[in-house]
This record gives C-alpha cells, structure tokens and sequence, in this order.
C-alpha cells in the first residue's frame, strides 16, 4: 500500500497539473472535464465504475482475452 503522504502529495500535483491553463484548456477543447477528486474520492469512484461496468461485462457475456 503507498504511503499516505505520498499519495497525498501525487494527489495535489495531480490537481496543480490539470488546472494549469494549458491542460486546461486543452481538455476544455477535447470535452474533458476534470474534477478534482480527494484520494478517498477517487477510490470510491473506482469502486463504483468497476461495479458499473463489471455488471454491463457480466450480462453482456464479455470476456477479457
């Protein structure tokens, strides 16, 4: 498991990248959105798309190869 520190530092340059104004405005560009998320934000939303599309993989009979 990865230190707290360091993910709370990974997490903050994370959000200092994506709102520098050129990111930005990039993404802005490509339809991006980008909120910032804490750690435990980001977790919960893994879990919830992992969920989501696990039964959308299941019901479909989608197979990794």
């Amino acid at each position: 498991m990865t230190p707290p520190q360091i993910v709370a530092r990974l997490n903050r340059e994370i959000i200092a990248a994506l709102a520098a104004q050129d990111v930005a405005a990039r993404f802005t560009e490509l339809g991006i959105t980008t909120p910032a998320m804490t750690p435990d934000d980001l977790r919960d939303f893994v879990a919830a798309e992992t969920a989501r599309w696990g039964t959308v993989a299941r019901r479909a009979n989608i197979r990794a190869e």
